[in-house]
């Protein structure tokens, strides 16, 4: 799929995904994300659940270097808005910093795959190979 989108997804697994292309409405009207940190995250870290959100539920583990610790249980996604509620949940790390699983990653991946014309199921559910 990569190889597919090559023009859309120029920098393949590497491509920054909080941008205007891919998640514009992550953007606020003055054109700022909510936490900065997020203009790092790359389509890769979100399959990969190291983009930096905090884990799931309300004992949510990170991982980093092999070494699991748990996080504090923020809140996360919205039933009754998934798409706006997981441009906007919590990082507990830099992008690329460690592991907790966290269903925003793969809700982000499907949105960035919609406005970057992909696979409407998302860049994960297509096969992300190179």
């Amino acid at each position: 799929m990569l190889k597919e989108f090559r023009d859309k997804i120029s920098d393949g697994l590497d491509t920054k995904v909080f941008t205007t292309n891919f998640l514009p409405e992550a953007f606020s009207p003055d054109g700022q994300l909510d936490d900065p940190r997020r203009a790092d995250i790359t389509l890769g870290q979100l399959l990969c659940m190291t983009g930096g959100y905090t884990g799931e539920g309300g004992a949510p583990t990170a991982v980093v270097m092999g070494r699991a610790f748990p996080l504090k249980a923020v809140p996360g996604q919205s039933i009754r808005d998934l798409d706006a509620s997981s441009l906007r949940c919590a990082m507990w790390t830099n992008a690329g910093a460690g592991y907790s699983l966290a269903g925003a990653a793969h809700r982000l991946d499907g949105s960035a795959a919609h406005h970057g014309n992909a696979d409407a199921h998302g860049f994960a559910a297509a096969g992300a190979e190179s």
